[in-house]
């Protein structure tokens, strides 16, 4: 038996029930149940390797090789372009990916909307890959900022609450939105 954590996949006849006997609780709620994109390929990784990653110069060469790029390649340069703030860049090149029915896809195509401005959208994105993996963590953390977003404290300890469900206390999607909740709740509490 295998199981493999990156895209959730268990190989093997009595996988699931072994699974089940041997891993602690939190860790087969935290485990995605999606298939999801993988790595770059060294191809992705090579092309534009002569500018940081997430420069505008690198957006501009990656987006160049785009079209040779496989799905996993995309999603890669996607979120390295949202989390270094081209969030524009980011939606063209995740919209360029052919399998949206990814929760991850999904997310960070929220992300990158939700950063960019427009929190109603994005949060209609988290939800999207919400409806096809429930566990998937990281949406219940953006979905999280974005009810914050909108003041909505209640949703935001919903979702940490569901996080602390799914992978415990300790992991790095309930700390963080802890924090933000946390934060929010300080600013508020001066007016």
């Amino acid at each position: 038996m295998s199981l493999n954590l990156h895209t959730g996949w268990i190989v093997g006849g009595a996988a699931l029930v072994a699974l089940a006997l041997t891993v602690p609780a939190t860790l087969a709620f935290a485990v995605t149940t999606t298939p999801t994109p993988s790595g770059p390929s060294d191809a992705a990784r090579e092309a534009c390797k002569k500018y940081a990653e997430g420069s505008s110069k690198w957006n501009k060469c990656i987006k160049r090789h785009a079209a040779n790029f496989r799905d996993q390649d995309k999603y890669w340069a996607g979120v390295v372009m949202a989390k270094a703030g081209g969030y524009d860049d980011a939606l063209d090149m995740l919209n360029g990916i052919q399998a949206k029915d990814d929760a991850r896809v999904l997310t960070m195509i929220g992300y990158s909307i939700r950063k960019s401005g427009r929190t109603e959208e994005g949060i209609a994105f988290y939800h999207k890959a919400l409806a096809l993996d429930p566990n998937y963590v990281e949406a219940r953390e953006y979905l999280g900022e974005g009810y914050l977003q909108q003041g909505a404290l209640d949703k935001a300890k919903g979702q940490l609450a569901e996080i602390a469900k799914r992978c415990g206390t300790t992991c790095e999607t309930y700390a963080e939105l802890s924090r933000q909740i946390s934060e929010f709740e300080v600013l508020a509490s001066k007016g």
